[in-house]
């Protein structure tokens, strides 16, 4: 074969010989051969006159010095003359290349069969490339182009011009079937960066329901999935019909589905908020084995459900917390904290997190919080907290506040100032003075909308009037809003961490009264007033 090289005359007859040269040592599996070979002195001297000049005279199609470098890059050379004589013949011709071509040369480097060194004109070649597809994929006429374009820029970690071209695509999708659709939209979803209108949510649910989504694959539909819970698609018609799809197809006999894709059903439930224990329990008899990379995402999801989990599925919880030791210390307090809502965690479990040392390692810096306080940070203390809670309400734990209490409570304004508590606090004005509402409380690490304190007169007692010694002589009365994210999609309830509010706040000997974010649909308080009312009476409480 290396004697044929001296037959190699021009870019179209180098094409067709390192083709055949690299499917011979492809097969032969040896990296060290494939060095040699490039090394050798007869190949070195027929890639060794070419110049890009005559070539440019020559009629030579695009197709074949693309097939020519993707095989050159294929088998890795260390110094080849021939790559940068075909490199800069594509840069010549950069403008004419079609779209196809655009993208396999996208998918080349994205799929890292580039390990010669980078060279002025390689590295020129992928900027003229990206450049390229984003001037041109308005214009691509294929879907799957625009798909993959996109795919290999995500993978080149190339977000702007991926973003660009997403956003292209975004505009297309009147034109995509609905396997592109569910493509492109997951592509979407997986890039943090690009938010969706409500029109564009809009014109993308009508879109799907055009299509018969049976026809699709599992592993579509759970991207389909996975897509609805990102893109905040909440529409329940459709996404009934996902899961019933799914659901089928998960009930066939000796059907083969990959942890990957279970694990994304079960996970994209929980981020939807979509309680469908049948399809849940489906999913969760499909998966095999548990791991201790997946299981914690399952169960996270679950919590998030309110999710009973059967008798003979909770070895799930031991199997994963007898691997606890190799978790990161944020990962473990995420465990244990759904351990609890899922009323699975023991006195050891709490014991773990809630004592000094470990606390300490989750919050090694709290002294930063009060002047940069993040949302990460206050939902770290907000389960250190109800851990703390649930470990003396469950086990008779003593409780460690010494780290926990100060900050939560200092930062608490600026992260439950929003609309509805507004609104409610506007309501409970017209039911009682304001000087006998208290605002924003936290207890244990659960959020109170508002308090108020009531006199076995069942008159509602002014905050400056409560004191230690009269404090048994009132009900105390939490009234938290239950917004959108704490109620169940398709199910009239909470989700599990909304539960555990209520169920700490209950076992504390609090009065709680729940408002439906529903009732602050209109901004006139008169349906929340009448709400409030009704609860306060069905306590026992008459006259406020």
């Amino acid at each position: 074969m290396l004697d044929l090289a001296k037959d190699v005359s021009d870019l179209q007859s180098a094409s067709i010989y390192v083709g055949h040269l690299c499917k011979k040592l492809s097969l032969t599996k040896d990296a060290n051969l494939t060095d040699i070979v490039m090394k050798d002195e007869r190949l070195m001297k027929a890639f060794s006159h070419f110049a890009l000049d005559n070539e440019n005279k020559q009629n030579v199609p695009d197709t074949y010095i693309l097939n020519l470098l993707f095989s050159l890059y294929k088998l890795h050379p260390f110094h080849c003359p021939l790559i940068t004589v075909a490199e800069l013949y594509i840069i010549s011709r950069i403008d004419k290349l079609s779209e196809k071509d655009l993208v396999r040369l996208l998918e080349v480097y994205s799929q890292k069969k580039i390990s010669f060194n980078l060279t002025e004109s390689s590295l020129q070649l992928f900027s003229k490339t990206v450049n390229r597809v984003q001037e041109t994929c308005k214009e691509f006429e294929d879907p799957n182009h625009l798909i993959s374009a996109t795919y290999y820029l995500l993978n080149l970690e190339m977000t702007d011009v991926a973003r660009n071209v997403i956003m292209q695509a975004n505009e297309l999708v009147s034109k995509f079937d609905a396997k592109q659709l569910c493509n492109i939209l997951f592509l979407t979803a997986s890039n943090k960066d690009i938010t969706i209108t409500k029109i564009q949510r809009n014109k993308i649910v009508s879109l799907l329901k055009e299509f018969d989504l049976s026809e699709l694959s599992v592993k579509i539909l759970n991207k389909l999935l996975y897509t609805c819970g990102v893109l905040n698609i909440y529409d329940s018609d459709l996404l009934e019909t996902v899961t019933s799809v799914i659901k089928q197809a998960y009930s066939q006999r000796n059907i083969v589905v990959s942890n990957t894709d279970l694990m994304r059903t079960i996970t994209s439930l929980g981020k939807l908020r979509w309680k469908d224990s049948v399809l849940i329990e489906l999913t969760l008899n499909l998966f095999e084995p548990f791991t201790l990379n997946n299981t914690q995402p399952i169960l996270s999801a679950l919590a998030c459900l309110d999710y009973n989990i059967p008798d003979d599925l909770k070895y799930l919880t031991e199997q994963l917390y007898a691997k606890v030791r190799f978790l990161s210390p944020l990962k473990k307090l995420d465990l244990v904290w759904t351990l609890v809502i899922l009323d699975r965690a023991n006195r050891d479990h709490i014991a773990s997190i809630i004592n000094p040392k470990f606390i300490a390692s989750v919050c090694t810096d709290l002294s930063s919080l009060e002047k940069d306080p993040k949302f990460s940070d206050v939902m770290k203390i907000q389960k250190l907290q109800n851990l703390s809670l649930a470990g003396r309400l469950e086990f008779d734990l003593p409780a460690e506040t010494m780290l926990l209490n100060s900050f939560i409570f200092d930062m608490k304004g600026t992260f439950m100032s929003n609309s509805l508590s507004e609104m409610l606090l506007l309501a409970l004005s017209k039911i009682c003075p304001s000087d006998s509402i208290d605002s924003k409380t936290v207890i244990g690490g659960h959020f109170i909308d508002a308090f108020l304190y009531l006199n076995f007169d069942n008159a509602i007692e002014k905050l400056e009037n409560i004191t230690p010694e009269n404090l048994e002589k009132h009900h105390r009365i939490c009234i938290k809003i239950q917004g959108f994210n704490d109620t169940l999609l398709n199910e009239v309830g909470p989700t599990g961490p909304f539960r555990l509010s209520i169920k700490h706040l209950t076992r504390l000997g609090f009065k709680v009264i729940v408002v439906p974010y529903q009732l602050f649909s209109s901004k006139d308080t008169t349906g929340i007033q009448t709400f409030i009312k009704h609860e306060i009476d069905k306590i026992g409480i008459v006259n406020c």
